[in-house]
């Protein structure tokens, strides 16, 4: 029987994120260190890759229109 260490509870994953935004957040700035890239086109300036407004965790890329 395969052990896994790296592990945690539901209790302990609810008990750190929360909710959905905690979670979204954290896995965001594990994804991109608060810097947004585009995994289109790897665009990497501030200005071009944004946060829709109307929609939580849903960004678009300027350059290439990717969301």
């Amino acid at each position: 029987m395969t052990q896994y260490t790296n592990t945690i509870s539901t209790f302990e994953l609810l008990e750190r994120f929360p909710t959905e935004e905690s979670a979204r957040l954290y896995f965001e700035q594990k994804l991109w260190n608060n810097k947004p890239k585009c995994p289109s086109c790897a665009n990497q300036t501030p200005t071009q890759v944004y946060h829709h407004p109307s929609r939580t965790g849903l960004y678009r890329c300027k350059c290439c229109q990717t969301q």
